[in-house]
């Protein structure tokens, strides 16, 4: 909360301060303008100022040597013409009397150059004028040679430049019929072309829909093989698993059922024993055959363990039970 006072605070602060520094940009800049035109103001009133300095009359005491305004080598008694300088505006002035002087030297030169080239050009057009007229006279000779008179070259030379004038156009408009012949031939050719081109693009077109159907087309079929091979795995694992149990559950009663008549055959063999008796084969029930299992290898195996051997196993011990007896 102390934080958040605080910054209220600065805000309000930096919002006072920001208006005080617009303010003062306001008064700031009316100060300019008020100083700029109380400046006009003083300039005016000094120009004002000088100007009544200047129409005063002002006694300037100077010294003989000073007084530099001498006519037919004496001092005029009436000094009102004269001017009073400083000592080193008259320097200024002397020095720009000799600058100007040497600037009317250089000018003289320029002058005495310009006279000998006006001079010579003078002579160059007098000469020019002699060979204009000795020209003209040949040309009037050659005129009169050619065509009998004098005759308007100007004109001439106008009609001959319209011949050619005329000869270019001819020769312009012959070439523009050619051209459009030419663009006519080129433009049937680019539609010629670009019939193709759409021929073209039209069976490339046809081609990828039928190569995109086929494809799409192997995809269903690959994947209606590939369900039907995962189905036919699935039952034919289905149809093993129940082979299997229904035959292990069949050798299971057999094993029970080889077990009793051994547990019956044990206990008449005790029973015979212990009254000193001779002990003969009971008439045993004839087995049901056991079915060969299916292996992994595909092959069958049969069992070779009859009943008869189940008896002969149990018939020894009563045999060397005789033997003893």
């Amino acid at each position: 909360m102390d934080l958040e006072e605080l910054l209220v605070e600065e805000k309000k602060s930096a919002e006072i301060l920001r208006k005080k520094c617009i303010m003062l940009v306001k008064k700031e800049k009316s100060v300019k303008s008020s100083q700029k035109a109380a400046e006009d103001d003083l300039e005016l009133v000094n120009r004002e100022k000088q100007q009544k300095i200047n129409e005063l009359d002002v006694v300037v005491p100077l010294r003989l040597h000073q007084i530099m305004f001498v006519v037919n080598g004496s001092v005029p008694s009436d000094q009102s013409p004269a001017l009073v300088l400083d000592m080193t505006e008259l320097t200024r002035l002397q020095d720009r009397i000799k600058q100007l002087q040497e600037e009317k030297s250089q000018q003289k030169d320029l002058y005495i150059d310009a006279r000998k080239q006006y001079v010579g050009l003078t002579h160059d057009r007098k000469d020019m004028k002699v060979k204009i007229e000795v020209l003209e006279k040949q040309c009037h000779e050659l005129m009169m040679m050619k065509f009998g008179r004098e005759v308007d070259l100007e004109a001439l030379q106008t009609l001959s430049g319209n011949r050619r004038l005329e000869e270019l156009k001819q020769e312009k408009l012959l070439r523009e019929a050619a051209y459009a012949k030419e663009i006519k031939q080129w433009d049937a050719k680019v539609e010629e072309a670009r019939d193709r081109l759409m021929e073209v693009t039209r069976c490339n077109t046809e081609r990828v829909l039928c190569m995109t159907t086929l494809m799409d087309q192997n995809r269903e079929l690959e994947r209606k093989i590939n369900a039907s091979q995962r189905k036919m795995g699935n039952k034919s694992q289905d149809y093993r698993r129940g082979v299997d149990h229904v035959e292990i559950q069949r050798l299971q009663q057999l094993v029970k059922t080889e077990s009793q008549q051994a547990e019956a055959l044990r206990r008449e063999i005790g029973l015979l024993s212990r009254k000193g008796g001779h002990v003969l084969p009971p008439a045993q029930a004839r087995l049901p055959p056991i079915t060969p299992l299916p292996n992994p290898t595909g092959r069958t195996k049969t069992s070779t363990q009859g009943p008869g051997r189940l008896l002969s196993q149990v018939k020894a011990p009563d045999s060397s039970r005789q033997g003893v007896n």
